[in-house]
């Protein structure tokens, strides 16, 4: 019985164990130069369309010149836990054997029939990067991995390619540089058209991801600029057909809102939550709706809780049906508030002044007032009454009003 136990604490601990992996490293800026590639000299590509290694010929059917190009980044190749290197010296005979004769020969030349091959040594990072434990120095080593990859495309674009259409290919490490390039040189600008498609394997890409580091690429290209802050009526006018306009510069602009607010940008919204009156938020929406801008309008009618009205502001919009903006009064009500009070595509004119007060409240609006109780009265004969005093408002503090057209239901 021991026996069996001993033996199973033995396996146990073995499983917890044995299965760990611990590399043996240095500190990245203990790192030894290692001479970086020079992409104007063959030497610093693996693949070129006139320098095919013999390795790959086979696979070089037709060797014409395409109408296309492929730039392939291959992934990662040094993962020894005893190697202590950050980075791969693409000057080693075996690191360079290694590139050519695994991702090169059975990844890269699936594209050589669809276009011109394009492969750069570089000098990637060590599989270690990717543990949470080698997060800060593996940061380190990934951008000098990526500052390769970014001077070859360079190389790339100004001698080689010629304006033609390319595809990117990469797998594992490879992904992670080639998100850093399309967020850099590609997504969103002029390039962008020239690419056929990006084959991105082994990496989670999403559309989050490539924001994130085009973010990052403009904050610091922009870091020395100095912050400026637009009108929301000039935020309008620069988005009004390209609501994205802005979305470079966001780490330097702010937006002006109610009360003189600074209202921040991510991703071409308007974040934060603000106060501001009844009237500058339909003003507000009223803005959006003209320059087709969703930005302003969901800003106004989601992140902005109107001030409180007393009970004279409640009667003059129940007195003015005529002054509200029926798509303004639509775009402020929540679905639940639409379905169950609009029935038909419009809005009753007698009804226009009750929904903006439903929207007030749906927005979190509150009346402040002294006023306990409200009397409705609805006459059965005018005579007596003023024409446009069809409903009679009696408070509890024995105030009287009359108004026109009160959808009292």
């Amino acid at each position: 019985m021991f026996k069996r136990n001993f033996f199973k604490i033995y396996v146990l601990l073995w499983f917890i164990t044995g299965c760990k992996v611990s590399f043996n490293t240095y500190d990245f800026e203990e790192s030894p130069e290692i001479s970086k590639p020079n992409y104007s000299n063959n030497d610093s590509w693996a693949v070129l369309p006139d320098k095919i290694p013999d390795e790959i010929t086979q696979f070089n059917i037709d060797n014409s010149e395409k109408n296309a190009d492929v730039f392939f980044i291959y992934p990662t190749l040094i993962d020894g836990k005893n190697q202590k290197e950050w980075n791969s010296n693409i000057w080693d005979q075996e690191i360079r054997y290694d590139v050519i004769n695994r991702p090169v020969k059975y990844q890269a030349t699936a594209w050589m029939e669809a276009g011109n091959l394009y492969v750069p040594f570089y000098r990637q990072a060590h599989i270690r990067v990717f543990n949470e434990k080698f997060k800060k120095d593996g940061k380190k080593a990934l951008d000098l991995a990526y500052s390769d990859i970014r001077d070859a495309f360079k190389y790339f674009l100004k001698n080689f390619n010629n304006g033609k259409p390319f595809i990117i290919a990469s797998h594992s490490q490879g992904t992670v540089h080639a998100k850093r390039l399309i967020s850099e040189f590609i997504d969103g600008k002029e390039l962008q058209d020239k690419l056929i498609a990006a084959y991105l394997v082994g990496i989670k890409v999403n559309e989050n991801d490539l924001f994130v580091q085009k973010s990052q690429h403009y904050f610091a290209e922009y870091r020395d600029y100095v912050p400026v802050s637009i009108t929301m009526e000039r935020f309008a006018a620069v988005t009004e057909n390209n609501q994205t306009a802005l979305e470079n510069f966001e780490s330097k602009i702010t937006v002006i809102g109610p009360n003189c607010s600074l209202i921040n940008l991510y991703r071409s919204r308007l974040v934060g939550a603000f106060e501001a009156s009844f009237d500058k938020i339909m003003e507000l929406i009223s803005l959006g709706i003209r320059t087709n801008n969703e930005a302003i309008i969901e800003f106004a009618s989601g992140q902005l809780t109107p001030k409180s009205l007393n009970f004279s502001e409640v009667i003059t919009i129940l007195e003015n049906d005529l002054a509200l903006n029926e798509d303004v009064i639509v775009r402020m009500m929540p679905d639940y508030l639409r379905a169950q009070f609009i029935r038909t595509d419009k809005v009753p004119l007698n009804s226009m002044s009750e929904m903006a007060l439903l929207a007030f409240s749906a927005m979190g609006g509150i009346i402040d007032s002294d006023v306990r109780e409200v009397f409705i009265f609805i006459p059965t004969k005018q005579g007596g009454l003023p024409s446009d005093q069809e409903t009679i408002l009696l408070t509890s503090e024995a105030d009287i009003y009359g108004i026109s057209g009160f959808d009292y239901q």
